[in-house]
């Protein structure tokens, strides 16, 4: 099992126990750094502002999609 398919399982056994108590999230980092340049650098030369803006825009998402 990979990383990713890991996580997913792992977003979906605690949907399913803390239902309606938490809001889960789940970034693909790999999926990400297609998309953003800035996370094509390796893992010691990615400025901090860089995750920071993922984390928001992938929230904001969320956000978006549950309303």
């Amino acid at each position: 099992m990979g990383k990713t398919t890991l996580t997913r399982r792992l977003k979906e056994l605690a949907a399913n126990e803390f239902q309606d108590q938490y809001q889960t999230v789940l970034i693909d980092w790999d999926r990400q750094k297609e998309l953003n340049v800035a996370l094509q650098r390796g893992h010691g030369n990615i400025e901090p502002q860089t995750i920071l803006d993922v984390l928001h825009k992938e929230l904001k998402q969320s956000l978006i999609i549950l309303n």
